[in-house]
């Protein structure tokens, strides 16, 4: 069993798999002798993998003091540095994510691509469950509660329907929890690691994070909320946003998660066709950033809509063009709307359901404005699942444009 000793602390760490680098940041509670783990997914298929128990965690050092996010950014760094492994890509879920970032933020040499998943920013953008509320309660009633955080779909009709369904997944939790529950300093490093998860605050830095990045996670998720998901990926210039089907444990409730996330790990970094990088522009610049500037009140905003009419997605202009906000995301965005255009999109999304594909555009004067509207079928993988609702603000007879 492999330890190395990194700033004054023993930490246990397996790499497996074949393929370019990748450091693997573990949930909260995380031990790599829990199975089945990261090495039996499809990452460890398609690459190599390094992982290690973080401090207060499974067989690593569990030291009695305070631990903070710096702490986990510095030990993942020194591993990576220790075993000669960077720069790798990383991909940190859960608490594992809130590590990630700050990894990035604090030794960007390290880091060459970022997979943040079901995982929060903390702050202004809003921080996950608070799981140390929870550290006192009796251990099966925990399992219960974390159990129907993870999904929120599991609500109490939802247990009442399916006691053995829930029950298992109950059991599936405490296996967890239970695994070295009496090995000594279990209790205090597990209780440090949610004291150092309190205070979790990247929102006003992740501007400076410039590596490619996706940030992840499940629409019925109860920890790191979709809003929680939304806001960190808008803080980060560049970053792709892609929810799935799932909870907290999305990654292995929809198969086309991880397909994604290899996807995205298998991407080249060469700039983009036609995109010109001159030693005079200023670091992680994009011709992106002068589209609002040309496009003025001419931006289109885009949001994706399941076929009940829930918000899943929203980009950076309709919060100003449709008042789109993240506390909207998983809303019926019908009772947002005026009547006539609640009508039109109850039928399109009626249409859309029993199969139809056509594409839908008008014009809609709302005082003295006037939008274009386009509503096309979202199909994914040959399966009609939601609309893509796009707005566009028309310049008024007045303007003349630039």
């Amino acid at each position: 069993m492999p330890f190395i000793s990194l700033r004054g602390l023993d930490f246990y760490y397996e790499i497996a798999g074949r393929g370019s680098r990748v450091l693997f940041l573990n949930i909260t509670g995380g031990d790599l002798r829990l199975r089945p783990n990261v090495f039996d997914s499809p990452l460890a298929a398609r690459h190599a993998v390094l992982a290690h128990d973080q401090r207060g965690l499974g067989q690593s050092a569990k030291p009695d003091q305070p631990y903070t996010m710096a702490d986990y950014a510095d030990d993942a760094a020194a591993l990576l540095e220790a075993l000669d492994w960077a720069p790798a890509a990383v991909v940190g879920v859960s608490f594992g994510g809130m590590v990630a970032q700050e990894l990035a933020l604090r030794h960007p040499g390290l880091v060459s691509r970022l997979v943040l998943a079901c995982t929060s920013s903390g702050g202004a953008g809003g921080s996950s469950y608070p799981l140390h509320e929870l550290a006192l309660l009796p251990l099966e009633e925990k399992a219960r509660r974390l159990t129907a955080l993870s999904d929120t779909r599991r609500d109490v009709s939802w247990q009442a329907a399916h006691p053995n369904e829930f029950a298992a997944l109950v059991e599936q939790t405490l296996d967890r929890l239970r695994l070295g529950a009496d090995e000594p300093g279990r209790a205090v490093g597990a209780r440090r690691q949610l004291e150092a998860r309190i205070g979790h605050d990247t929102h006003g830095r992740l501007g400076a994070i410039a590596v490619p990045t996706l940030v992840c996670g499940g629409l019925f998720d109860g920890v790191a909320t979709p809003a929680a998901l939304t806001n960190l990926a808008m803080a980060i210039a560049g970053a792709r946003l892609e929810f799935f089907q799932g909870g907290h444990a999305f990654l292995d409730q929809d198969p086309r998660a991880w397909e994604r996330v290899l996807a995205f790990l298998a991407q080249g970094q060469e700039p983009a066709a036609g995109l010109v990088h001159a030693p005079g522009l200023p670091p992680g610049w994009s011709p992106e950033a002068i589209l609002p500037e040309i496009l003025g009140q001419a931006a289109v905003a885009v949001t994706v809509l399941d076929l009940e009419g829930r918000l899943l997605f929203f980009n950076h202009y309709a919060p100003k063009v449709l008042d789109r906000q993240p506390a909207y995301l998983g809303r019926d965005v019908g009772e947002l709307h005026q009547p006539a255009s609640r009508a039109k999109l109850t039928a399109i999304l009626a249409a859309y359901r029993d199969g139809e594909l056509r594409e839908h555009t008008w014009k809609l004067p709302r005082g003295d404005k006037t939008f274009a509207v386009r509503v096309a079928p979202l199909v994914l993988d040959g399966r009609t699942c939601g609309l893509v609702h796009a707005v566009m603000l028309l310049p008024s007879a007045g303007d003349t444009g630039r």
